[in-house]
């Protein structure tokens, strides 16, 4: 294609992503949005959520490793496999609002899971593979925005269906709905002009491993914080505050009618200010058991959508930033990667915890000025430390971690090989013991 076509088809790929997101949220507003006030309406606390979410985590943490191990697998027939399952993700929450069994209802989530993550993987690569450092930023925070805005009108739809409607139908007309708007979404994902990433070329050899590893454990610890107190405020509301279903709803309408605010505002500040968005998130879940009062909990759900939206948009300009290293295919995968383990670690804590949101929270705080305290010290873009210390720590947390692997590996290893050999040496042994005793029966006979 010609530069000057290829310019063209890219800016307006940028407003094709700008209304499809619109268009998912809305999806994702009358389906995602309230399935966790679904599951608690079931009857699940927060180990019952986390086991549904389970699969979920161990499944995008493997797409994501094996798409970085091997990134053309994605590669190749790239339009085909986006459009595959963008499609089949919406189409999966149909049969959702029909399942009355728990297990069954884990496995079709678990599906869904893997179209999802493909989605996802799909998605974050036509934006770092289309946009420099920049363009992501721009592109991502006009996203998360028309995203809010959409989804604004779409919980409050599921708000006011939850609120007039009886019985768990609401939630299959809701889920009925939502599959229909987002397949007007996978219709326009289909117009998009994606030729430039058909068999897209990728770095052989990783550079600045240290500063890819900060990176990915500063996203962890704050995807995994935001999971799990997604898991824990909903339940805490419904079955220990005794909220009504709505009132959960309504929840996720305050808070994505503040993200409509926030990723613009925060868009506009330098990363280093990112920082503060971390501390105003770090703060929020130990602020939720204070007071019962809807507006109390109403408040608090606006101030971490807010605060969420800048702190999450550190993680994107990160990746963007580490994308040089990792080329557009391997960004995307650890970005999904990451996200999975992330949710894998919060569903994990979720089963061991079970009803204890007091404690729920207050890992979620501590996971939360974790991620703070990395970007204080070991991620050099935004450290407070001068930029070659907070280099060499990251190296130093990398080259610590991956010892620390090698030798587990190898400790392993040599343990299942003793393991075996002491089995071995028991068949052995058992063998000449059975001869033996056949020999001295034969003879005695």
């Amino acid at each position: 294609m010609p530069r000057v076509g290829l310019e063209m088809s890219i800016r307006s790929l940028k407003w094709i992503l700008i209304v499809e997101m619109a268009l998912s949220s809305l999806y994702i507003a009358m389906t995602r949005g309230v399935f966790l006030v679904y599951l608690a309406e079931k009857g699940l606390d927060l180990a019952g959520v986390a086991l549904v979410s389970l699969g979920s985590g161990v499944l995008s943490t493997v797409i994501g490793v094996a798409t970085f191990k091997r990134p053309e697998l994605l590669s190749r027939k790239f339009k085909l496999k986006l459009i595959s399952a963008h499609g089949l993700e919406r189409l999966t929450w149909i049969p959702l609002g029909l399942i009355d069994d728990i297990l069954l209802l884990t496995v079709v989530y678990a599906i869904y899971s893997v179209f999802q993550a493909i989605t996802s993987l799909s998605m974050n690569l036509v934006i770092f593979g289309s946009f420099n450092e920049e363009e992501v930023r721009d592109v991502v925070a006009k996203r998360v925005a028309s995203g809010a805005a959409a989804s604004i009108i779409g919980l409050g739809l599921a708000t006011a269906l939850l609120g007039f409607l009886e019985g768990y139908g609401k939630y299959h007309a809701l889920f009925l709905l939502g599959s229909g708007v987002g397949l007007l979404s996978t219709a326009l994902t289909m117009t998009q002009n994606l030729s430039h990433l058909e068999g897209l070329r990728f770095p052989c050899v990783v550079e600045e491993r240290g500063r890819i590893f900060a990176a990915s454990t500063f996203q962890l610890a704050l995807s995994a914080s935001g999971a799990l107190f997604s898991m824990a405020w909903t339940p805490f509301l419904i079955h220990s505050l005794g909220y009504p279903a709505y009132l959960a709803a309504a929840m996720g309408l305050v808070g994505t009618a503040s993200s409509v605010f926030g990723a613009p505002f925060w868009r506009h500040l330098h990363p280093r200010k990112y920082r503060i968005a971390l501390l105003l998130n770090a703060v929020i879940p130990i602020l939720v058991i204070l007071s019962s009062a809807p507006w109390f909990q109403l408040s608090l759900s606006a101030m971490a959508a807010f605060s969420f939206s800048g702190a999450s948009l550190l993680g994107t300009y990160l990746f963007a930033r580490y994308n040089r290293w990792l080329g557009a295919i391997r960004s995307s995968a650890l970005a999904l990667a990451v996200g999975g383990l992330a949710q894998l670690v919060a569903s994990g804590l979720g089963l061991l915890l079970d009803s204890l949101f007091s404690e729920a929270f207050a890992i979620t705080t501590a996971l939360k000025f974790t991620a703070l305290a990395m970007t204080a010290l070991v991620i050099p873009e935004v450290a407070i430390v001068p930029p070659h210390i907070a280099r060499a720590y990251a190296n130093a947390a990398y080259g610590v971690t991956l010892m620390g692997y090698r030798v587990s590996v190898a400790i392993t290893k040599e343990t299942l090989i003793t393991v075996l050999r002491i089995l071995a040496l028991t068949f052995t042994l058992l063998t000449l013991y059975v001869i033996y005793r056949t020999l001295s029966l034969l003879l005695i006979w």
